[in-house]
């Protein structure tokens, strides 16, 4: 999943308003950001094929970003980081636990499409849905999260009115790279592949940045 993450992030928003929404656009995108880290520090494994439906990558090793266990740790670091920097005063579990549930949600909402490689314990007993197998479905499924979330947000009194237009031209640049990255040609080798969504998972944090202020 890509941009359907992003839906995680808005509703944490509305839940939680004290939490910026930068901070909470790369929450949801915690555990990719790393991932594409490692990937290329060589410390987990994946590799592309053209031939597959939906999305070209065989993510073979990676149990220190996206195994069960390890969202949990990801989830925890982050709510203990989260309340650190914006708690104050009173209402600082649900700050927290609003903030963790942001960085856990990468894991479920993977598993709607990823292959059989989102491991429960380690590199093992490896599960997803596969709904990157049928990419029409999987391209609706994440525009609908994303545009449904937004509105959700907009629309309350989580988010100023003013802002409104911003969060709109958000969510119409994140359509457009969703749309882009389904339908257009494979990236010529894994390292760019994975250099350039690195840049759009620090990208979009300060794009909501603007939208926000």
């Amino acid at each position: 999943m890509f941009v359907g993450h992003y839906c995680a992030a808005f509703v944490a928003k509305r839940i939680e308003p004290r939490l910026p929404l930068w901070s909470l656009l790369l929450a949801v995108q915690l555990v990719d950001v790393f991932w594409a880290l490692f990937i290329l520090l060589g410390i987990e494994r994946a590799s592309l094929d053209p031939a597959l439906p939906g999305n070209p990558l065989v993510l073979s090793y990676m149990p220190y970003t996206h195994s069960l266990p390890a969202t949990v740790v990801w989830s925890f670091a982050a709510a203990v980081l989260g309340v650190m920097l914006w708690a104050r005063g009173e209402h600082k579990l649900k700050l927290g636990l609003t903030l963790a549930a942001a960085v856990a949600s990468h894991w479920f909402l993977d598993l709607l499409v990823h292959r059989h490689d989102l491991a429960l314990w380690d590199n093992a007993y490896k599960v997803g849905l596969g709904l990157w197998n049928q990419p029409m479905a999987a391209y609706a499924l994440e525009v609908l999260l994303l545009s449904g979330s937004v509105a959700l947000l907009a629309f309350s009194n989580s988010w100023p009115e003013a802002r409104r237009r911003a969060l709109a031209f958000l969510c119409i640049g994140l359509v457009f790279l969703q749309t882009a990255t389904q339908f257009g040609a494979t990236p010529n080798g894994l390292q760019l592949m994975v250099v350039s969504a690195l840049l759009v998972y620090l990208l979009v944090p300060v794009a909501g940045y603007w939208a926000e202020e």
